[in-house]
Parts: structure tokens; C-alpha cells; sequence
């Protein structure tokens, strides 16, 4: 399957280093989570979006 590339902007990536270890060890799971699939299960798409989930 191919991986998608999360990119973060300067200020996301410094709240992120900010936030406790086992915290930012979650969130950055669930990221490498979206980048092998972006769609999960539950996801909707938002309406009037072309491209928003």
C-alpha cells in the first residue's frame, strides 16, 4: 500500500514536542496511522467538499 507524507507546519510541530511523551507517542501513532490509510473506517466526507473528510 502506498504511504501518504503528513506534513506539519513549524507551530503544530512545536505544540506537538510541547505535549508529555506517552501523548505525543499516541498522536503520532494515530498519524502514521493516516498516512497508510487516509480513509478510515467512520470517516465522512464533509459536505460541499470536494476533497474534506
Amino acid at each position: 500500500m502506498n504511504q501518504y507524507k503528513i506534513e506539519f507546519s513549524n507551530a503544530a510541530f512545536k505544540q506537538l514536542k510541547k505535549l508529555p511523551i506517552k501523548v505525543r507517542t499516541r498522536i503520532q501513532t494515530k498519524i502514521d496511522d493516516l498516512a497508510d490509510n487516509p480513509h478510515p473506517n467512520g470517516v465522512v466526507k464533509l459536505e460541499d467538499s470536494d476533497n474534506g473528510y
